[in-house]
Formats: C-alpha cells, structure tokens, sequence
C-alpha cells in the first residue's frame, strides 16, 4: 500500500476568521506539492475527504463543534483551478470506509419518474470541465455531505439519489407474486370441480360380484369372447330396474348364498323359475332359497339336513325339492314342509311339477314316483327295469314326460305309463333333459352332445362346449349353460356360439320361465339373469 496522502499548509485560522486565499497557479501548471511536515496530534479523518480540498470555509461547520481541538485545528488547503487527479479515488479499497445509513442526509426524490433512474441536476448542466460525474457505486460520507458554498457563484450540484438496494420493484414484484398464487389456486379449484362433474355425469357400472376363489370376471373374459357383444344393445328389463347388463343380454354375477358357502363350501344345485324375477333354487346344505326380484334373495327354509338335488316349481306358491336320502320338501300354501321320506335309502336325483297337482320324481336305480295331490301319497313305479341311474326328468304337462338315464336311453310318459327305453346318445350318460311341449325336448351329456326332440323324432348333434344344464321354455327354444362360464341358445334349429358370461367359473343350473327370461347359478353360488336376447 502506498502512504496516504497529508494536507500541508499554514496552521488553520481561528474558527470564525476567513481564510487566506492563494493565487492560483497558470492553467496547466501542477501546483507544487510541499513536504508533510510531522503532525504530533491525531490525524484527523477529514483529510482524505474530497470537500477538504474544496471550497472556503467561512464557519465551522456545526459537526466540528464536538470535534477535538487537534482536529478543529487540522490544516486545510484550497484547492487549485483545475485540482490534480483526486487523491482519494487513488487510495486503497480498504482506505474508504462504507458509510452508514445515518451518514445518509434525507434525499430529494426526483418526482419526474416513479422509478428514480437517474440522479437529478436541478439546473440541468454540465461541471466545470465538461464531464458528467457517474454516480459511484457506493456513497462515501464525503460524496454525500453538502459541499461549502464556493465564491463567485458557482453552480451546485445535488448528490445523486441512489434508488435502494434493498427496495426497487420490490411492491411489484410483491404483487406479481400474489396475483400468481391466486391463479394457481383458481386453476386447482376449477379443475377439482370440472373433475368432480365429470365423475358425477358418469355412472359406474355395477360391478360384477366376486367370489371367495381368485375367478375371472365375467366382464373381463367376455372382452375375449367373439361373442361377447351379442345383443347388449336391446332393450332389456334389468337395465330400466337398475341393473347392468352384460355380454349377451345377461347380468353379472350377484352372490346369493355366501354363507352357506363360507360355512362348508356348499353349493347351489338347481334353480327354477316361474317368472322373470321369481324363482327358487336349493342348495347342498338342505336349504332352500327364495327370489322374489332380480338379484333379490333369502333363505326359505333351512329344516332340510341333507343335501337337495332338484327343485321345480309351478307357481310362486307350489313347489317339490328332493333330496340325495329319498326324501321330499313341498311349499304348498305358502308353508314349506317337513322333508317327506318317500324313497328311502335311495337318492332321488331329479323332480318336474307342471302343476300343482301333478310331479314326478326319479331316483339313482331306475325307479319313479308320481305326486297327484297328496303329499305323503307319492305313487312308485319302475321305469327302467335295468336299474340304470335315472338322472333327470321334464314333465311340460301331466300328460307327457321324457327321464333320461346314464346309458343315454329316454323314457316317455304318456299319462298313464312309461314307454321303454330308447337310445338317443350313443350309450353316453345323459346329464339333464327339458321338454317344452310332447312334441319338443333337448338331453344333454357331459361330451358336448346334444339330442334334439323334434316332429316326434330325436336328433344328435354337438355343441362348442360342454353344457351343464338346459331349459327349454317354447318349442324351438332352449338357453343352454356350460362349465367355462359360457351360454348358448338354441332358435331357429340352430345353436348359437358360446357367449362368455361368467368368466370361466362352471355353471351348475338353468332355467328358463319363457324366451329371454331365464336365470342361472355358478360353483361359487352366483346368480345371474338372461334378460335380452342373444
């Protein structure tokens, strides 16, 4: 660092007298510098300011009444004409000190511009020599203390105001900042209530019912079914009820009987119904459920110990259940009664009521028993002589009925008697048969084959999978259901493809109260309902 620079001169004049004025040196000339003589007292921190060189003090000013005398005393020198380059811009950074905000005397704000860009002259000139004094970068104390007034009337000019640094735009930027966080909240709002809208506009369908084993949705696997969007556009019952309709015209599966399920798995093993709406089904745990409206179901009866195999019904108000331990429970009246033993020790495996005067039930060794109105008073009589197992039977009226046995024989009943056994299926067994009328049935096996009755001859054909149940309501009409979840129909003389309708859970029964009305239950004691058709 180089050695600061001390004013030199005569001693200052007593406070109050004027001081001696020197001639100034030719323009041009560098006025000679003298030798710093030894300064004893403390230096004092004025000499380095710009306004020690500048200007005639007539009077002290008021801050150099606290000053001590040695500094009241310092030497002061006026500046030349034209004064050599400023010692002080020449000092080292760490010479200067930054000043403080109560060095700071109050600023006039030019009111010309908000901003205050620039510092104001009041009389708009230019310095002595021409040049524009920038505005430095930090305010000293002496670029900021108003300088002495010079002889000869020469023009002052105003510090410059330098806007704060810590201020600015500051109020704008304030307010930029509020005004995007409101718009921020408004675009969250507005999207949480267009999103909420949307949803409310949208109904969910109802979903299909699942089942305590890990299946497939019916939904799901009908999207991969050829099938699968057969007849979903007509117009359907359930769907002005409330109820969604899935592939096929059927609806998804509803759980009926959970808790018998739950307790030990046991499941629903048929199904009848007298309308759309109204049916009845019974299950491996002798109880037997009652449905008086779409996906609407309840316990019946539960005085039943062993496990029911068949049920049919004519009316809302009549229907016979058997049993695998020969016996049989009737609803008559309204009243469900007691299990009625009426084949002991023999399972009974199927029952058809097209009355409520007139049922006929078969057993596993060939035998048949015939209800004509009293419940206790079933009629035995043999129908296959070989003793073969009788699987199902239909009686579409008390003048007619088709049993099919496990050698794929058929037997008629033609009121008064059977007729001997005629083969339809190859000595397949025969797992189901429906008659609509004496002159229309369909038997199905557990192949994929199918015997058709009709013009009072049976015919063979085969189905694309294996069927589990069949109900045929109206001559030329059957609905058929499989054990991949699957249903066909038969119209027309023909069958229809598969349609997936219960992913790939097996249904076990059918039944149909007329064309386009049908109900059907899966392994897992799922109902679902045929209300359109396909």
């Amino acid at each position: 660092m180089g050695t600061p620079l001390v004013a030199s001169g005569p001693a200052a004049p007593p406070f109050g007298a004027a001081p001696p004025f020197e001639a100034a040196p030719p323009f041009g000339a560098a006025p000679p510098f003298e030798a710093a003589p030894p300064f004893p007292e403390a230096q004092s921190p004025f000499q380095d300011s710009r306004s020690f060189f500048q200007g005639s003090l007539q009077t002290a000013p008021p801050a150099f009444d606290d000053l001590p005398t040695a500094l009241q005393d310092a030497p002061f020198k006026e500046p030349s004409a034209r004064p050599s380059p400023d010692p002080v811009a020449s000092l080292p950074p760490d010479w200067v000190t930054a000043p403080t905000a109560l060095d700071q005397p109050p600023q006039a704000q030019d009111l010309a511009r908000l901003d205050n860009p620039a510092p104001t002259r009041l009389d708009n000139t230019w310095g002595p020599w021409g040049d524009t004094p920038a505005a430095p970068a930090m305010a000293a104390p002496w670029d900021t203390a108003p300088p002495a007034p010079r002889s000869g009337g020469a023009t002052t000019v105003l510090p410059p105001v330098l806007p704060d640094p810590g201020s600015g735009d500051r109020p704008r930027r304030k307010r930029l900042m509020w005004a995007a966080i409101a718009a921020a909240v408004l675009v969250v709002a507005g999207g949480g209530t267009a999103a909420g809208l949307t949803l409310m506009h949208h109904a969910t369908p109802e979903t299909a019912a699942t089942t305590p084993p890990p299946t497939t949705s019916a939904a799901a696997s009908a999207a991969s079914s050829p099938s699968a969007s057969a007849a979903t556009t007509q117009a359907s019952p359930s769907a002005a009820a409330g109820f969604s309709v899935g592939p096929g015209g059927w609806t998804y599966p509803k759980p009926i009987d959970q808790s018998a399920y739950s307790n030990d798995q046991a499941t629903i093993s048929a199904v009848s119904c007298v309308s759309a709406a109204t049916c009845f089904a019974v299950d491996s745990d002798g109880d037997v459920l009652a449905g008086t409206a779409m996906n609407s179901w309840q316990v019946a009866d539960t005085a039943n110990g062993s496990n029911l195999t068949d049920i049919s019904c004519a009316s809302a108000t009549f229907c016979a259940a058997t049993d695998e331990s020969g016996n049989v429970v009737m609803l008559s009246g309204g009243t469900w009664t007691s299990p009625i033993g009426i084949d002991s020790g023999t399972q009974l495996n199927g029952v058809s009521c097209p009355t409520s005067s007139f049922c006929v039930a078969v057993d596993n060794d060939g035998q048949g028993f015939t209800y004509t109105g009293s419940a206790t008073n079933w009629a035995r009589t043999t129908i296959d002589p070989n003793q073969d197992e009788l699987n199902s039977v239909s009686c579409p009226s008390t003048t007619f009925c088709v049993a099919v046995d496990s050698s794929g024989n058929e037997y008629t009943y033609n009121g008064s008697s059977w007729a001997a056994a005629q083969n339809i299926n190859s000595n397949n067994s025969l797992s189901q048969v429906s008659c609509s009328s004496a002159s229309f049935c369909v038997a199905i096996d557990g192949n994929a084959d199918v015997a058709v009755l009709t013009g009072g001859s049976w015919s063979s054909g085969t189905l694309s999978q294996t069927a589990t149940s069949v109900s045929c309501p109206s001559d030329g009409y059957c609905v058929a259901v499989d054990q991949n979840g699957g249903a066909l129909v038969y119209q027309q003389g023909n069958w229809s493809s598969e349609t997936k309708v219960d992913g790939n859970n097996s249904f076990k029964s059918v039944s149909c109260a007329q064309p386009n009305q049908c109900a059907a239950t899966d392994q897992y004691d799922n109902v679902m309902y045929y209300t359109s058709g396909g």
